[in-house]
Parts: structure tokens; sequence; C-alpha cells
């Protein structure tokens, strides 16, 4: 009885770190660029800004610098799955987590 229940108590504990009122607080912030680095992105929990907002502002940056060679966006933070509070982020706002990872260097 007493395993039964330190299990449920577990499970809920997972349940609610992973609700978004638990997102405003427990969030990372996600940072995107180009290759070149000449654009760069930020999205920060409880600040207003959101990965649709990037995505826009870089469609922006494309249409003002149509030469740009590479016009693919990347993430610059690796996927965290490890941590349950991104649980909802990873099932339910996935767009972010499918750009292509940028860990290499400048340039």
């Amino acid at each position: 009885m007493r395993k039964q229940t330190i299990i449920w108590i577990l499970l809920i504990v997972l349940v609610v770190i992973s609700t978004p009122p638990a997102q405003l607080i427990l969030q990372e912030n996600y940072n995107y660029r180009n290759q070149a680095g000449t654009f760069q992105c930020g999205e920060y929990s409880g600040k207003g800004s959101s990965f649709e907002g990037c995505t826009n502002a870089y469609y922006l940056f494309l249409t003002d610098h149509p030469k740009q060679s590479n016009v693919t966006l990347y993430r610059t933070f690796t996927i965290k799955w490890w941590w349950p509070w991104n649980w909802y982020q990873l099932l339910f706002h996935n767009q972010r987590f499918r750009l292509p990872y940028w860990g290499g260097a400048e340039g």
C-alpha cells in the first residue's frame, strides 16, 4: 500500500510539472540561428517571445537578405528529453525540436 502511494504521488508530480502553468517557471530558453550567424533569435520563457515569432522574424530576414546561401534555421539547444517538465513541449509543441541542431563553429 505504501509503495502504491509513493508511485501515485510521483506520477501526479510528473503530470503537474509537465502542464503549461509550470512551463512558465521551468521552461528553458530556446535560441535559433542561421548557418552564417547573421540571424539569431531567442524564445524566452515568460517574456512573450515564441517560436512562431522567431520563425516570422526569420522569414522577414530572408526577404530582406535574399542572397543567403543556406536558408535553414537551426536550433542551438540540445533536446533534454530526460527533464520531465519538457515533456509537454516535446509532445505538443515539437516544431522547435524538429529543426536541425547547430553545434558547430562560427561561420
